[in-house]
């Protein structure tokens, strides 16, 4: 049976493209790429930042991408598994399909089909009927993979002891002495500031990418906006 990495190597092969074609589509860093591939989960940031790039690499590729993730959070759960086992796991890895939907869930009971009908109702009419003059737009049925694609993942190295302070919008992440060779990383879903005396005493990634810092010092810097 086919690991999740190997499964999603025989499907982009198949389809003959490219690890490099998808890195430069969806801007996902190509050893992000490799690392799924390679089921080497440990290098991946995790969370909202792993599946926003499933979804990217399944989209590009041609495969359903929520199923493609779901892949993924099963195979994880099975490396957990196979570490502190539980019983009556199911062992069938679910199949990476293209453009088809997720198993069916189980049957609600008879007498709670009523109630979720008017649920249904009248969460629907909350979108469509007018309030306040004003008409509501239905919400994105992608939310979470909006949410995912705005997530940013910085990667500050010390190259010399340096303090430094990093917020994310209004939120405070980082302020103090960062020693020599000492990395921290931070996730940011709106907008990162960087303050620091030298520039040049640090290395900075985005999202895997090394980004060159502007000239000293720094005083609110966005690395998404690159060099000026």
């Amino acid at each position: 049976m086919s690991s999740f990495g190997e499964e999603l190597r025989k499907q982009r092969k198949v389809r003959q493209i490219t690890l490099q074609e998808i890195a430069a589509a969806t801007k996902v860093n190509l050893r992000f790429l490799q690392a799924l591939e390679r089921d080497d989960f440990d290098v991946l940031p995790g969370g909202l930042f792993t599946r926003g790039f499933i979804r990217a690499y399944a989209t590009h590729v041609g495969l359903d991408p929520e199923a493609t993730v779901n892949a993924y959070l099963y195979e994880i759960g099975q490396a957990q598994t196979e570490k502190h086992p539980r019983p009556h796991h199911n062992p069938d890895l679910p199949r990476l399909q293209r453009n088809e939907h997720l198993p069916h869930r189980t049957a609600l009971p008879r007498w709670t089909r009523p109630a979720t009908v008017l649920l249904l109702t009248g969460g629907l009419l909350w979108f469509v009927v007018p309030t306040g003059g004003e008409t509501k737009d239905a919400v994105p049925t992608r939310t979470q993979e909006s949410t995912a694609a705005m997530e940013q993942v910085l990667e500050i190295v010390a190259l010399r002891p340096i303090h430094v302070r990093l917020a994310c919008g209004e939120e405070n992440l980082l302020e103090r002495r960062l020693e020599k060779e000492e990395r921290v990383t931070f996730p940011c879903s709106t907008v990162f500031q960087l303050h620091a005396p030298r520039a040049e005493s640090l290395r900075v990634h985005l999202n895997g990418e090394e980004v060159a810092l502007p000239a000293s010092p720094l005083r609110g810097w966005n690395p998404a906006e690159g060099t000026p």
